[in-house]
């Protein structure tokens, strides 16, 4: 963004201020001076010369053209002053470029001079490093030769110690062969009459172990059947007690289901405390939902009321235990109206 020039703002400042007094200076203020109220006075007619009236028209002209020509002067001073303005901001505005150049060529001259040492410190210490490598490489090189040399007559003296220890092992194992062969001879010997012991041993093994496990099979059938047979009660037992218990849960969710639809039941007048029935099957959704009413057994009257308070009713309270619901889902429901 360009930065506003302050010799140009000043000099539009000066000529915008002299612009509007002048235009103040030439306004006819007497147009709004209030005028005297008319009076009832009598007031003498006056003869008026021609010559004093063009002598108040000259002045009045006179006056006018004086106005102009100050206002002109005005206006030319007030240009003189705006060009000189305008020429002391441009000169400025000069400086100030020159000076701002300056201060870039001087700062671009500094950044390259930092930029130069910094390239020169850089390769020094590159260099530093490439020498600390080479000395610490030459230095671990003098210390690699020293080692091979030690490790070169130390595999000589352990050369010589193994020649030695092997001539005396040759020794020791010709006479090592020899009793060995005795030993060998002695040991098939007694090898053999075990072989003979363990396979008559081996023989009674497999006798024993075969008997063994005839029995342990026989033991494992019996083991199996009995636990079978213990399995399938304690099913029957479980299966019973789930009946049971579906059994009971049903009955209470059936209660629950009646006492719900009689709340809402509207008895018609002549059924009431009859001894009369109306049986009706409902078929259920999930949660409970009414979704279907059919085969009522009753009075068509008692039955239609009760089919209507059965609608009423939905959702019906039905058990949260999935296989007692399952049962549920189709029921006949008996209602009295007692």
């Amino acid at each position: 963004m360009k930065r506003k020039n302050p010799g140009y703002i000043l000099a539009f400042s000066i000529s915008l201020v002299l612009h509007v007094l002048i235009v103040v200076s030439l306004f006819d203020w007497d147009l709004f001076q209030t005028k005297p109220p008319k009076t009832t006075k009598i007031v003498k007619a006056q003869l008026i010369s021609d010559k004093l009236v063009e002598k108040k028209v000259s002045d009045i002209k006179r006056k006018e053209q004086e106005k102009k020509e100050k206002a002109r002067k005005e206006l030319e001073r007030i240009e003189k002053q705006k060009k000189e303005a305008e020429k002391k901001a441009l000169e400025a505005k000069k400086k100030r470029e020159a000076e701002e150049k300056k201060a870039k060529e001087a700062a671009e001259k500094k950044r390259k001079a930092q930029k130069a040492k910094e390239e020169a410190e850089k390769k020094a210490k590159a260099a530093e490093v490439k020498r600390k490598k080479e000395e610490k490489k030459r230095a671990e090189a003098e210390k690699a030769r020293l080692k091979a040399e030690t490790a070169k007559k130390e595999a000589e003296k352990k050369r010589k110690e193994e020649e030695k220890k092997r001539v005396e092992a040759e020794k020791k194992r010709k006479a090592d062969e020899k009793k060995r062969i005795e030993t060998e001879k002695k040991r098939k010997a007694e090898a053999k009459r075990k072989k003979e012991e363990a396979r008559k041993k081996a023989e009674a093994e497999k006798k024993r172990k075969a008997e063994a496990s005839r029995k342990a099979k026989e033991e494992q059938a019996r083991r199996e059947k009995e636990l079978l047979e213990l399995l399938a009660a304690e099913e029957a037992a479980l299966a019973e007690q789930n009946e049971a218990a579906k059994t009971t849960i049903i009955n209470k969710y059936m209660g629950m289901i009646q006492s719900h639809v009689k709340r809402l039941w509207r008895i018609p007048d002549q059924y009431v405390g009859a001894d009369e029935r109306c049986v009706v099957r409902i078929r259920l959704g999930a949660g409970g939902i009414v979704l279907d009413l059919s085969d009522s057994a009753g009075p068509e009257l008692l039955c239609r009321s009760a089919e209507v308070a059965i609608r009423k009713a939905s959702p019906l309270p039905v058990p949260e235990d999935k296989d007692a619901f399952e049962r549920m889902r189709d029921i006949r429901l008996t209602l009295r109206p007692d």
